[in-house]
């Protein structure tokens, strides 16, 4: 590999002090003068752009909905990031055109690669065996490879922000190199991430998991007695809030759970005599769930059934999770056409065409005429958590992780041979200007965004809901 291609000249990224506080002191994150150009703008149209584009698959008589969506929006700029991804391809729309104008370069991309949805999970090989790659494919399309790229970028720069980090220019630089230097490295490999990052120290903590937690834990902290509880947490800290479905709906679930065991040979394999009324007497309970840390899926409905005992070869409990699946970011967005199949159904075959080796189950299906993926609530499978990075170091480890984890899916369909002789200098400055002036926009569009009077109000309405619901025993 070339030393030019990952060391280009800065000239044209913007004038920046050699170090900076938080990211707040450089230019590159500022950029005042677009900054103030994108306000006018940005005012008046994030709230409207992000409820009109997503409030329409939301259920309008739950009070914890789309309010839930803005407060999470709300809390910080990294969260706004992982949640607002309609902004993002709206601005891509108008300002990648080149890239959208070459439909050889598209490919399964993930579409919203922030670090929290990268992670292990579990495999078809067992409950004890463990993956490492992407997670959480709620807003997978086929896109040009370049904007999976400028979304790691836009996230890296966002947790040195978020998190206070302080850089030099030339450390930032490194940085960047790294990101790109490791994608072209596992583009060009013919091995999964898992076994690409497997002496990585965070990825060995992850996939260490299976050894110190079992399922019991998992039906410990969900349940009791056989049911669910109605609000889950540690430390005085809710995190997900339980509420119950009525059982009348019972008979609605087992349907829908049979009709996911038919899509996913996976499931077949472990409830080979499932039938709607087997399904039925083996459901225990069955819950609405509100995870309070969610952003990007924050308002769809999320059911957990637990099921007694119903796969072969596994003595216990198992909760089935069932997530409301609705057309992508980049769909609602119209940069790309909408996707022919039901948004369960894509979500599902793009994970199992971006997972290497495939997850333990893996399916979807349909509840009360909406579009729904299934699979499992387990104790394993974990993300990186961002808030863990706290200095050049962690970051460069970050940008190892995602830039591989990226490259190992773009190299399948033999896309390797027309990215790698794209992967230019002129490319990644390319993508760096884009970073920046996207970044800008974004700046502009959370201040706006969390100052108007619906935000505050939206906010103001949920922390009353969710003062009023303690954790249990």
């Amino acid at each position: 590999m070339t030393e030019s291609l990952f060391r280009p000249s800065r000239t044209h990224h913007g004038s920046c002090s050699s170090k900076w506080l938080g990211g707040f002191m450089n230019a590159r994150f500022l950029l005042p003068v677009l900054i103030l150009a994108n306000l006018a703008h940005a005012q008046s149209d994030a709230y409207s752009r992000i409820r009109s584009a997503y409030a329409t698959y939301l259920n309008p008589q739950d009070p914890l909905s789309l309010p839930m969506k803005i407060r999470s929006l709300a809390e910080d700029e990294y969260k706004f990031w992982r949640g607002s991804k309609d902004l993002f391809f709206q601005w891509a729309k108008q300002n990648c055109q080149d890239w959208m104008s070459d439909p050889k370069l598209f490919l399964p991309n993930h579409g919203d690669l922030h670090l929290g949805n990268i992670g292990s999970y579990v495999t078809e090989d067992g409950l004890n065996t463990l993956g490492f790659g992407m997670v959480d494919f709620d807003d997978s399309a086929r896109l040009p490879f370049q904007l999976e790229l400028l979304q790691g970028v836009i996230t890296l720069d966002l947790v040195i922000r978020q998190n206070q980090i302080t850089l030099s220019r030339d450390q930032l630089n490194q940085l960047h190199d790294k990101l790109f230097e490791s994608y072209r490295y596992a583009v060009n490999s013919q091995r999964n991430a898992r076994d690409l990052l497997k002496s990585d120290p965070t990825v060995q903590q992850l996939l260490s998991k299976t050894t110190q937690k079992s399922y019991s834990d998992e039906l410990k902290k969900y349940t009791k007695n056989g049911r669910f509880r109605s609000v889950v947490g540690k430390k005085g800290k809710v995190s997900d809030l339980l509420d119950p479905v009525d059982p009348s709906r019972w008979d609605e679930f087992a349907h829908a759970i049979l009709q996911a065991v038919q899509n996913d040979d996976r499931l077949q394999k472990l409830m080979p005599d499932a039938s709607s009324a087997s399904i039925r007497s083996s459901i225990r309970d069955v819950v609405r769930r509100t995870r309070l840390g969610s952003s990007g899926s924050q308002g769809l409905e999320k059911y957990f059934v637990l099921l007694h005992k119903p796969f072969v070869g596994i003595d216990h409990d198992i909760i089935l999770y069932l997530k409301q699946e609705i057309p992508t970011a980049a769909e609602r967005s119209g940069i790309i056409p909408p996707d022919p199949r039901a948004p369960g159904q894509r979500c599902s075959q793009d994970m199992d065409k971006m997972t290497d080796p495939r997850a333990f189950i893996n399916s979807w299906t349909t509840l009360g005429g909406k579009s729904f993926w299934v699979h499992f609530k387990e104790p394993w499978s974990d993300e990186i958590d961002f808030e863990n990075v706290k200095n050049f170091d962690q970051l460069l480890e970050m940008a190892h992780v995602w830039g591989t984890v990226v490259g190992a899916t773009h190299r399948d369909e033999g896309r390797y041979e027309l990215i790698l002789p794209r992967l230019t200098p002129e490319l990644r400055q390319q993508i760096l200007q884009r970073s920046d002036a996207y970044q800008s926009y974004q700046q502009a569009a959370f201040t706006a965004f969390k100052t108007s009077p619906e935000v505050t109000e939206a906010v103001s309405q949920t922390d009353q809901i969710l003062s009023q619901r303690k954790l249990e025993d």
